[in-house]
C-alpha cells in the first residue's frame, strides 16, 4: 500500500480489519497512536504489518545486526550514546513547487503528488519523508527506544522542514543525536551515518554507496572489520515486498516490523511538537 503519507493509518487499518496481511509505506503513520493501534490491530487479527524499510535487507546491514546480538553478549557492552545522521538529494523534492524526485528515481507510473511532502499538515518535510528511514534503522539495530526528544528545525526557501537536529533520550539512561539534512546535489548517494557507542566499544556504520563501511571497535583490542561490497548502501526496496511474499507464505523473518516503525513516529511526532515550542523537551508517551 502506497499512498500520501497522511491517508496511511485510514487505508491501512481498513485492510487489516477486512483480515489482509499489510505492507505499507513509511512513514507508518503521522501520530504514535494511530501506529499503536494499527499493531493492536494487527495483532488481534493475527495478520503481518511490514513496513518496507529497503536498507534493512541489505546483506551489510544483516551483518550490522548479527553484530547488534554480539552487543547483548558484551560486542559494544551497554549501549551509552548513539549518533544518527541522514543526508538526502531532495532538496527540490520538498522545497521545489514540482516536488521532482531525485534523478536516481525517477517515477515509472505516476509522478507523486506535491503536496504530500511540502505541506506539513500531511506529512510534509524531512522529518517524515526521510529521518524515517534513518531512526527506524537505528532503532533496529539497537533494540533502544526513546523516552525524550529536544529539537531544533530549519526550512530556508521551503515550507517544510530542511534540516532536522534533535538530542534524544533512551530508556535505560543512554543518550543520543539524531540529524538529517536535505540538501545533497542531487545525483548524490544517500548517506546514513550510524554510531553506536558502549561501555566496551562502539559499532561504525556508514551507509553511502560507494563509501560504505562497517567496524567494531572495543578497547579490549578485540576489533572487527567487516568487509563491504562496494555500492552495497545504495537504496532499493525489492527485499521488502519479496520478505512480505514470504512471511504470507508462512516463512521468514520481518526485518522492518511494526513495532520498530511505531517508535520510529514516536521520535518525528515529537520532532515536530518540540520544534514549534523553540527545542522543549518533549515526553514520548507510553501506548
Amino acid at each position: 500500500m502506497s499512498s500520501p503519507h497522511d491517508l496511511h493509518y485510514e487505508h491501512a487499518r481498513a485492510a487489516l480489519e477486512r483480515g489482509l496481511h499489510v505492507m505499507c509505506e513509511k512513514p507508518m503513520t503521522l501520530h504514535a497512536s494511530e501506529a499503536w493501534d494499527l499493531i493492536s490491530l494487527a495483532r488481534k487479527q493475527q495478520r503481518h504489518l511490514l513496513i518496507p524499510y529497503g536498507w534493512h535487507y541489505k546483506g551489510f546491514i544483516q551483518e550490522a545486526k548479527k553484530i547488534k546480538k554480539m552487543m547483548m553478549d558484551g560486542a559494544v557492552g551497554e549501549v551509552e550514546y548513539v549518533l544518527c545522521h541522514m543526508a538526502s538529494p531532495t532538496k527540490e523534492f520538498f522545497a521545489g513547487g514540482s516536488a521532482q524526485v531525485p534523478n536516481r528515481w525517477p517515477a515509472t507510473l505516476s509522478a507523486p503528488e506535491p503536496s504530500t511532502w511540502q505541506d506539513k499538515h500531511r506529512g510534509g518535510g524531512y522529518g517524515y519523508g526521510q529521518v524515517t528511514h534513518s531512526s527506524a534503522l537505528m532503532l533496529w539495530l539497537t533494540g533502544l527506544r526513546v523516552h525524550e526528544v529536544s529539537c531544533r528545525m530549519t526550512s530556508p526557501n521551503s515550507k517544510v522542514d530542511m534540516y532536522d537536529g534533535a538530542t534524544l533520550k533512551f530508556e535505560g539512561g543512554a543518550i543520543g543525536t539524531i540529524s538529517g539534512a536535505a540538501t545533497l546535489p542531487d545525483g548524490d548517494p544517500f548517506q546514513i551515518d550510524l554510531r553506536i557507542f558502549g561501555d566496551r566499544g562502539v559499532l561504525l556504520l556508514d551507509v553511502e554507496a560507494g563509501h560504505e563501511r562497517l567496524r567494531l571497535r572495543r578497547h579490549d583490542g578485540q576489533h572487527r572489520e567487516i568487509p563491504v561490497a562496494k555500492g552495497e548502501g545504495a537504496y532499493s526496496c525489492e527485499g521488502p515486498p519479496n520478505r512480505f511474499i514470504d512471511l504470507i507464505q508462512g516463512h521468514g523473518i520481518n526485518n522492518s516490523p511494526g513495532e520498530v516503525a511505531a517508535r520510529s513516529v514516536e521520535i518525528i511526532e515529537a520532532f515536530y511538537v518540540s520544534a514549534v515550542q523553540n527545542g522543549r523537551a518533549v515526553e514520548i508517551r507510553e501506548y
